[in-house]
C-alpha cells in the first residue's frame, strides 16, 4: 500500500474518532480546569508529627478549654463557606468528610444517662456507626415531651416518655468550636508550647415549642456535639485551603490556622479540683474576666522566668 493512501486512511480514521467525540449525548465527558493552574501545594502537603517532649522536661503545665465563637468577625474563616464549593470547606464541611470517609473519628460526649466525657476513654465511633444510631448531623437530647389537650393546644395535661430529640446540622447550627489545650514549658528548649488534645463543634441544644417543632434553646451554652482527637485531624485540616483575603495565591489551611493561633478564643475551663466551667461560678463580664485571669497567668509564668 502506497504512503499517500496510507496517510488517507489514517485521517479519515482520526476525522471518525473525533466527529464522535463532538455527538451531543456521547459517553465521553470532559472536565475544565478552573483556574490557570493546578493547585497542589496544600493538596499533597504532608504533617510533620511535633517535637517530642519528655516528662521529665516539662516543667510547668496547665489544661485549659477555649471556645472559639464563629459570631466573632476574625473567625469567619471556620464558618464560610456556608454552601460547599469546589476546592472550599468549612472546617463543619471539612469534619463531615473526613467522618465520613473514615479519616477521622468522632468521640462520644453526651451519654443516654446523661454523663458527658472529653478524655477519649470511650471507643471512637466511625462515620457508618453514627449515622446508625442517629449521632451524626444529629444533636442527641433526651427530654420529656407534653400532651396537650385535643381541644386547647395550649393547655398541657400530661408529659409523654422520655424520648431523645433530633436536630440536623449543618455549617448554620455550629455557633462555635470547642479546644482542649495543654500549655507546657519544654525547660529542654526554654519555650512555652501550646498543645491542642482534641476540638469539638459547638450547638445549641433543641427542645419542642408549642407547636410540637425541635428549635435551638439560645437561652441554655452550647454544648459539644462530639470530640476529635487533634493529632487525628492534623492531615486532614492541613490538605484544605482557608480563604486568604490579601492573596488568593498563598492560601493557608485550617492546621496553619490552629496552629498560628489565628481566632479570638474565650477561656471557659481550667483544670481543676472541682472540675468545674468557668460559668458554674461566675456569669457574665465576671465570666469573661475571669478567662482573662486564666490567659493572663499563662502569660506571666513565661514572662516571669525571664525576668531577671
Amino acid at each position: 500500500m502506497s504512503t499517500p493512501r496510507i496517510l488517507v486512511i489514517i485521517a479519515v480514521a482520526l476525522s471518525s474518532a473525533l466527529a464522535s467525540f463532538a455527538q451531543p449525548g456521547g459517553s465521553t465527558k470532559s472536565t475544565a480546569l478552573d483556574g490557570p493552574f493546578i493547585q497542589e501545594t496544600n493538596r499533597t502537603r504532608m504533617v510533620y508529627d511535633w517535637p517530642a517532649i519528655r516528662e521529665a522536661d516539662v516543667l510547668w503545665r496547665k489544661r485549659v478549654w477555649e471556645d472559639i465563637d464563629l459570631n466573632q468577625k476574625a473567625n469567619f474563616p471556620y464558618l464560610f463557606p456556608l454552601t460547599e464549593l469546589a476546592g472550599r470547606k468549612s472546617l463543619w464541611q471539612l469534619i463531615v468528610y473526613g467522618l465520613e470517609n473514615d479519616k477521622i473519628h468522632a468521640w462520644e460526649y453526651l451519654f443516654a444517662d446523661g454523663h458527658t466525657e472529653e478524655e477519649f476513654q470511650s471507643p471512637n465511633l466511625t462515620f457508618q456507626e453514627m449515622s446508625e444510631i442517629d449521632k451524626m448531623l444529629n444533636f442527641i437530647k433526651e427530654v420529656t415531651p407534653p400532651i396537650y389537650d385535643p381541644n386547647d393546644a395550649t393547655n398541657i395535661i400530661g408529659y409523654g416518655a422520655p424520648v431523645r430529640t433530633l436536630e440536623a446540622r449543618n455549617a448554620k447550627t455550629i455557633v462555635g468550636y470547642r479546644l482542649k489545650e495543654d500549655w507546657i514549658f519544654d525547660k529542654q528548649r526554654s519555650t512555652m508550647v501550646c498543645r491542642i488534645v482534641g476540638i469539638a463543634p459547638l450547638a445549641y441544644p433543641s427542645v419542642m415549642d408549642a407547636s410540637n417543632n425541635w428549635v435551638e434553646d439560645t437561652s441554655q451554652p452550647a454544648q459539644p456535639l462530639f470530640w476529635l482527637n487533634y493529632d487525628e485531624c492534623k492531615q486532614l485540616f492541613a490538605n484544605f485551603d482557608v480563604f486568604n483575603t490579601f492573596n488568593d495565591s498563598n492560601r493557608q489551611t485550617y492546621y496553619d490556622y490552629l496552629e498560628n493561633r489565628r481566632f479570638v478564643g474565650r477561656v471557659v475551663k481550667e483544670e481543676n479540683v472541682y472540675n468545674r466551667e468557668i460559668n458554674d461560678y461566675a456569669v457574665g463580664v465576671d465570666a469573661l474576666l475571669e478567662g482573662e485571669r486564666v490567659r493572663k497567668q499563662i502569660f506571666e509564668y513565661e514572662h516571669d522566668l525571664w525576668n531577671y
